[in-house]
């Protein structure tokens, strides 16, 4: 939560938050980094465009033609429901 924080508040939308995007830094899975920023954007109030893997998107992604940094928001709290409840 704390990378999320830190891209948003330098004007990064990553757009893709999964699973497969987290990686540990180390063998006693203590530290956790973000990869893949691939589909994100960079100094943008709003993005548009549908990105990123299905499960995780939001659901303003297909209702709206504009969003915002409250879009990874949603897809880190589906990314944290599963590693909590499988």
């Amino acid at each position: 939560m704390l990378g999320i924080n830190h891209s948003h508040e330098v004007g990064i939308i990553h757009r893709d938050i999964k699973a497969e995007n987290i990686v540990f830094k180390d063998t006693n899975n203590t530290e956790c980094k973000i990869i893949d920023f691939g589909l994100g954007v960079k100094g943008m109030d709003f993005a548009t465009g549908i990105v990123g893997t299905p499960f995780y998107m939001a659901p303003e992604l297909f209702t709206s033609k504009f969003y915002d940094k409250k879009y990874d928001v949603w897809s880190l709290g589906v990314l944290m429901y599963v590693m909590l409840c499988g």
